[in-house]
C-alpha cells in the first residue's frame, strides 16, 4: 500500500476501506455461519448417539417387532445430514480466498473505470496492464503455496 500512496492517495484510500470492509464483513458472516454449523453438528452427534444407545437398550424389542430398518434409516439419514454439515464445514476456509479474489477482481476494474474516466485513458490502460500482471503473478505463485 506504501507504493499505492505514493502513486495515487485517493485510489490507497479506497483500497485500504474497501479491503477493511470486506475483511470485516467476512470475518462477522464466517463466524455466524461456523458457530451456526458447530451448533447444528452437536445436534446431530447427539441424536446419532440417542439413537444408537436406544437401540442397544431396546435390542430384544426391537429384533422381535423387527424394527431394525426403521432405526437403521434414522441413523443413516442423521449421518448423511451431517456429512453435508462437515461438507460445508471443509468448505468454509475457502470461501475467504473466493470472496478476496472476486472483491479484487472487481475492484481493478472500478479503479479501471474511475481512472478512465477521471483521468486519460493512457494512465487507465497501463493501469490496468500493471494491475492484471500483478493478479496473474498472484494467482501463479499462490496456487503452489
Amino acid at each position: 500500500f506504501a507504493v499505492l500512496f505514493v502513486a495515487d492517495v485517493k485510489m490507497a484510500i479506497f483500497a485500504i476501506v474497501l479491503f477493511s470492509l470486506i475483511g470485516y464483513a467476512l470475518h462477522h458472516f464466517m463466524q455466524i455461519r461456523a458457530k451456526n454449523i458447530g451448533i447444528k453438528m452437536t445436534k446431530i452427534n447427539l441424536a446419532i448417539d440417542d439413537k444408537v444407545y436406544e437401540s442397544l437398550e431396546s435390542y430384544r424389542e426391537i429384533y422381535v417387532h423387527n424394527r431394525k430398518n426403521k432405526y437403521l434409516d434414522k441413523v443413516k439419514a442423521l449421518h448423511h445430514e451431517l456429512s453435508g454439515l462437515i461438507a460445508e464445514h471443509n468448505f468454509q476456509p475457502l470461501i475467504g480466498k473466493y470472496v478476496l479474489e472476486s472483491a479484487t477482481l472487481i475492484a481493478v476494474l472500478c479503479l479501471v473505470a474511475f481512472e478512465f474516466f477521471s483521468k486519460n485513458s493512457i494512465r487507465s490502460f497501463l493501469f490496468y496492464q500493471e494491475t492484471s500482471y500483478c493478479l496473474v503473478c498472484k494467482n501463479f505463485f499462490f496456487t503452489f503455496a
